[in-house]
């Protein structure tokens, strides 16, 4: 995607990036302070407080500065938030119930009949579910009376079940499980929601200073055409230029006005838009040219290309390559319970009460139903169906990741080749001259070449921009943080 550059300067400073997370180490990531982390929390913790919309007035916003604000405002990543706060909390109640037993207590106080008041009793319950076979429970009694000798024990009981159902004989833990590994997907979404919300901002933010920098040169245009018409009114006063002359500089004059116009237009619509989905409101806010550290980022983009077997892990940690296997392992789990469904379910239960000791057990068994053949088969279909999905999510993966990585590649040699390209820019540039000066061509020729020249020195302009936006694309495609703080200065 071209954009216009934004840099004037290509040398940056020399800087670092972030520690990255446990157990990424040595996966291109950029080298920054670990207070930079602190001070982007801080930062995020303060904008969330903070009455929206904001009035800015006369100020600069920093990239790293509209990221935090982003995030702390966007739908999309207080939603994933909230996504992770109740994976947790419902994972708690079930560790709770599994670690604590429940209380009750019924009151029945004194009732009237034919005899007279009825006595006060009371009866205190407890009872714990255990994570054994497909359901285990413990759960014990005590009845209280109150008689005219005081409160005593009516009755008391403990006692005790599990049964084993041969078709799910681990449903208890598997419930457990599964929700211990619905907040690990929360919280790697929330990752991914906040990582896809920074890569956002700041392509959108590069793309504002190419504008910038579009806009900068008109109009330097419009000021080179202006002087320009006042040279040739000047010549033709002394009778050196004809009126041909001054119609096509009145023209370049009016053609100059109306692209700085266009361009003034164009980019304080996207600069307001930009703006607004901030949350801010203000006039003079200006974007500040990042720092970014080129001789850094082009090592860390080198040694990100060179550990393929990110690429190839990368593929069945994909999102969707995840979601697609756990299709598969609900589809084979579906297809299993449904051909044990004909096996028996069995249940032991013990007791005790003031009358003794109490053993039973029962086996129940499924002996027909006229659907199970076609559940089977129905199940066998779904499987067949989730392995084909798992399939095509890993070709479009595999796919995905290959053409960030062909796009960081481009990325790269367009910024390696750029040293070559400015001076075979600088040796035609004195040739055109030379050639100019001599007469051998034109000066609309001259000008062509010149408007070339600008051409491509925004074009060049934006390339380590585009390498930064090319490196944090691909780590977000190999499933790795941004680490974005460390590259904004």
């Amino acid at each position: 995607m071209a954009r216009a550059p934004f840099w004037d300067r290509l040398q940056p400073r020399p800087g670092g990036g972030r520690l990255p997370r446990p157990g990424q180490a040595g996966q291109g990531e950029s080298p920054a302070p670990v207070e930079r982390q602190g001070l982007m929390r801080g930062l995020v913790a303060a904008l969330v407080g903070m009455a929206l919309p904001l009035a800015l007035t006369g100020r600069e916003l920093p990239l790293g500065e509209a990221i935090a604000i982003a995030l702390s405002q966007a739908p999309e990543v207080r939603q994933a938030e909230l996504e992770l706060s109740l994976a947790e909390l419902e994972l708690s109640a079930a560790r709770a119930g599994m670690a604590l037993p429940s209380l009750s207590l019924v009151l029945m106080p004194p009732g009237l009949t034919q005899a007279g008041l009825s006595t006060a009793e009371a009866e205190l319950s407890a009872s714990l579910s255990l994570p054994w076979g497909t359901s285990s429970r413990l759960a014990a009694g005590l009845g209280l009376g109150w008689t005219d000798a005081g409160p005593a024990i009516s009755s008391w009981n403990v006692s005790g079940a599990f049964t084993l159902d041969l078709a799910d004989p681990t449903a208890a833990v598997s419930q457990l499980e599964a929700l211990e590994e619905a907040v690990e997907e929360a919280r790697e979404s929330l990752e991914e929601v906040k990582d896809s919300k920074a890569l956002e901002v700041i392509t959108t933010y590069l793309e504002l200073l190419s504008l910038k920098a579009q806009l900068k040169q008109a109009q330097d245009e419009l000021v080179e055409a202006e002087e320009g018409l006042v040279k040739l009114e000047e010549k033709a006063a002394a009778g050196l230029a004809g009126d041909l002359e001054l119609a096509e500089a009145r023209l370049a004059v009016l053609d100059a006005r109306i692209a700085l116009e266009e361009k003034t237009a164009t980019f304080a619509a996207r600069k307001a838009d930009f703006l607004s989905s901030l949350g801010l409101e203000g006039e003079g806010i200006e974007l500040v040219e990042p720092d970014i550290p080129q001789d850094e980022l082009i090592s860390a983009a080198e040694g990100l290309l060179a550990q393929e077997e990110l690429a190839q892990a990368a593929v069945e940690l994909s999102q969707a390559v995840q979601a697609a296997q756990r299709e598969v392992e609900d589809a084979e789990e579906a297809l299993r319970k449904a051909r044990a469904a004909g096996l028996p379910t069995l249940t032991l239960q013990a007791g005790l009460t003031e009358e003794g000791l109490e053993l039973g057990w029962e086996i129940s068994f499924d002996l027909f139903s006229p659907a199970r053949g076609t559940e089977i088969q129905i199940a066998q279909k779904e499987l067949e169906l989730a392995q084909l999905k798992l399939e095509r999510a890993r070709m479009a993966a595999f796919q995905e990741i290959r053409n960030s990585k062909e796009d960081l590649q481009a990325a790269l040699r367009d910024l390696e080749r750029l040293p070559m390209e400015e001076e075979r820019w600088s040796l035609e540039e004195e040739v055109m001259r030379a050639k100019h000066e001599a007469g051998a061509i034109s000066d609309e020729d001259w000008q062509d070449f010149l408007e070339e020249k600008e051409a491509f020195l925004l074009e060049a302009g934006q390339r380590l921009g585009d390498l930064l936006i090319a490196y944090l694309t691909y780590r977000s495609t190999l499933g790795l943080s941004l680490d974005w703080e460390g590259w904004l200065r």
